[in-house]
């Protein structure tokens, strides 16, 4: 039985493996290697989530109160969805204490007016929502 064998092919064969392997690794690190500036950050999150960045020149629409853009990422708005999702009464329980809600916090966080409109969307949504199910 002897036990010396040549190994010199696997041994050659496995370092050129864990070469390309590194190889693979490194492309790999540099392509997701982290962004340098807050704006390369924010610019890849935008990116990847769905969310319109504006690029320099060019501008996009954005109605903070009527359809936020982070509300229409995945192709349905949230409102939508949350609808789907419940029962009438569970919706317009939402909608109007969502209401309640911006006008409590109005004058204490972001912009009054903005607080004020936002209760006004939600209260809009809720007559619709009676008036829909009334006939």
């Amino acid at each position: 039985m002897s036990w010396a064998r040549d190994t010199s092919g696997v041994v050659n064969t496995t370092k050129k493996i864990a070469r390309m392997v590194d190889a693979d690794d490194i492309k790999e690190q540099k392509r997701m290697a982290k962004p340098e500036t807050l704006k390369d950050i924010i610019e890849e999150t935008m990116r990847v989530s769905g969310v319109p960045y504006p690029v320099p020149g060019q501008s996009i629409n954005v109605d903070p109160i009527n359809h936020p853009a982070h509300y229409k990422v995945g192709g349905i708005e949230t409102i939508e969805y949350m609808k789907a999702k419940s029962t009438p009464e569970e919706f317009k329980g939402h909608l109007r204490l969502t209401a309640i809600k911006y006008l409590s916090r109005t004058g204490y966080k972001n912009d009054a007016l903005q607080d004020l409109k936002k209760a006004q969307w939600y209260l809009n949504r809720l007559i619709k929502e009676c008036d829909d199910a009334n006939g």
